[in-house]
């Protein structure tokens, strides 16, 4: 027979959470306001530091000439890459270190801080382009308790559609991001540009752990920017997310590229998932983090078995429909899609609904709707242009994260650092 308790609680429960999961990252998403201080850092505390693989050579020397006007110190690291990069970066002053061989951006990360003498570290991408008032403004949050700041990341402008989901995205990841760092730390410090303490750091990046990291003893590439902010975080100091810092990637090509993107962040977030239970470390950032990354993490398994129960209430219809007759059960029991059908096959019988279906039905359906609502309002909030064009071509971006969660998660041990990997 058919448990229609445990569905029941199920179901509710997964409303609850999904309502708490929409105000809280709202609420603290918009409430968010880092402090400034006036640091003693100046910019010629900063080098900074760059991994490249097939880049865009004409927007990587746009990145190198960013830099080179900013008047910052560079290093860069040609993975398994030489020309024309090397000549580019001796162009503007920078110090070009040339890898023999492809190894992955962790190793070019470990093989290029060597050569950084200098208090501070910027690690940036080499499709994006950051500006002085930005290195001006990162300073302003590197305090004593702070071991990394972070920048806000937005898409260049482009007529591409998918300048507008890949904006949508980065937008929406970076609301979570500010409601999680509201109780002292970010989630993750994007390793497109974030400024680093070198002598905290530098440690880990040259050690083993780093350069080759393990999980149940078998080697997998991780994200290394979570990583770095998980050590950081672990040492003691914060990592602050500097919401006005705001620096310029290149969006991806096509829908395909952006759906590589999303699947090997997923899987990075699946491995750092299990990794951070396997450590005990989950809990040490506080109750919003750890509501978060288990809310994000167990989806996809509560999306299947909540299709599951639903696919099962509808094989077994006709003994719902018999129970309904002798009056044993008075409320609904739905969750997914298909529960729709369960409910008109309710109201069939009943022609005044019971207050404890009307609940029900608030409850699943009504109340986790409206939550999205203040949470829709934040994210229109950050983003900064044509914003109704980047909502509705957003939501290609929600239907491949939420497709990427599944193939992600049947794939965690396919690994690679680069979407530009054929």
């Amino acid at each position: 027979m058919l448990n229609f308790t445990a569905h029941v609680m199920f179901v509710i429960s997964s409303s609850v959470l999904t309502i708490t999961y929409f105000i809280l990252i709202t609420y603290y998403g918009l409430k968010y306001k880092p402090k400034k201080y006036n640091t003693n850092f100046t910019k010629s505390d900063i080098t900074v530091l760059i991994p490249v693989y097939k880049e865009d050579v004409r927007l990587f020397e746009q990145v190198i000439k960013s830099i080179a006007r900013i008047g910052l110190k560079l290093i860069v690291v040609g993975d398994g890459v030489d020309e024309p990069y090397s000549i580019i970066v001796k162009k503007y002053g920078g110090l070009f270190i040339s890898l023999k061989k492809r190894s992955g951006k962790r190793v070019a990360l470990s093989e290029g801080i060597k050569y950084v003498t200098t208090k501070l570290v910027l690690l940036l991408d080499s499709d994006t382009i950051i500006s002085k008032d930005s290195v001006e403004k990162l300073l302003v949050y590197m305090t004593e308790d702070v071991g990394g700041v972070g920048a806000s990341i937005r898409m260049m402008k482009s007529k591409k559609w998918s300048y507008y989901y890949a904006e949508f995205f980065e937008s929406m990841s970076e609301l979570v991001n500010r409601a999680v760092n509201y109780f002292g730390s970010a989630i993750i410090l994007s390793g497109q540009c974030v400024l680093y303490r070198t002598d905290l750091i530098k440690p880990f990046v040259l050690s083993e752990e780093f350069r080759n990291p393990r999980i149940f003893g078998r080697k997998m590439i991780l994200s290394d920017d979570r990583d770095l902010t998980e050590y950081v975080i672990m040492k003691g100091y914060k990592a602050v997310k500097a919401i006005d810092a705001i620096v310029y990637t290149k969006p991806p090509n096509d829908v395909m590229t952006f759906a590589k993107q999303v699947t090997r962040w997923t899987r990075a977030n699946y491995l750092i998932f299990i990794k951070e239970i396997k450590e005990g470390v989950i809990n040490k950032r506080g109750l919003i983090y750890s509501f978060n990354v288990t809310y994000l993490n167990m989806l996809p398994l509560l999306s299947i078995l909540s299709l599951f129960l639903d696919i099962h209430l509808i094989l077994n219809l006709h003994l719902f429909e018999r129970i309904l007759e002798k009056g044993i059960l008075n409320v609904l029991l739905t969750g997914g899609t298909h529960s729709s059908l369960i409910l008109a096959k309710i109201f069939e019988h009943f022609l005044r609904p019971r207050p404890s279906l009307i609940a029900m039905f608030i409850i699943t359906r009504i109340l986790p709707t409206i939550s999205i609502i203040p949470f829709s309002y934040a994210l229109a909030k950050l983003i900064m242009r044509e914003k109704l064009k980047t909502f509705l071509i957003g939501t290609i971006a929600l239907v491949i994260q939420y497709f990427a969660s599944f193939y992600a998660l049947l794939t965690f041990w396919k690994q690679n650092w680069s979407s530009r990997d054929s």
